[in-house]
This record gives structure tokens, C-alpha cells and sequence, in this order.
């Protein structure tokens, strides 16, 4: 098993769309907020970032749990 555990930060003065993908959740980040990641599942893969302009998505692999909390 991989466990890969991250903190994402909005350093923007805008909001930002966290996506934690295939699940479909979406989380709201206003400037500041800094979320954790993290991800167990099957080795011999990893997670996958994208980043756009307003937006982040965080996509898992195949038989992986992935989390997103708040960090305060």
C-alpha cells in the first residue's frame, strides 16, 4: 500500500475550487485556506494534480481512499 499525505494552500487573493476527482467532491477555498490530502491505495501508482486558473484538482487512482479536511 502507498500513503501520500500533502497540504494544498491558497495563497491567492481569489477563491479557489478544490476537486477531489473520480468522487465528485468539491471543496471552497478562500484566501488562506490550507487543506491536507491524503491518500492510501494500491501500490504502483500515485495521484495526479491539476491546476487551472480558479481551480485544483486532485485526482486518485484506481482502488485508492483519498481525504481533503481543513487545516486550522
Amino acid at each position: 500500500m502507498s500513503d501520500f499525505a500533502f497540504r494544498i494552500t491558497n495563497s491567492s487573493k481569489d477563491d479557489l475550487e478544490l476537486h477531489l476527482e473520480p468522487w465528485g467532491e468539491k471543496y471552497n477555498m478562500t484566501p488562506g485556506a490550507v487543506f491536507k490530502v491524503q491518500a492510501t491505495g494500491p501500490d504502483n501508482d500515485i495521484l495526479e494534480i491539476e491546476s487551472t486558473k480558479g481551480k485544483i484538482v486532485v485526482y486518485g487512482w484506481p482502488g485508492s481512499v483519498v481525504t481533503v479536511s481543513p487545516v486550522e
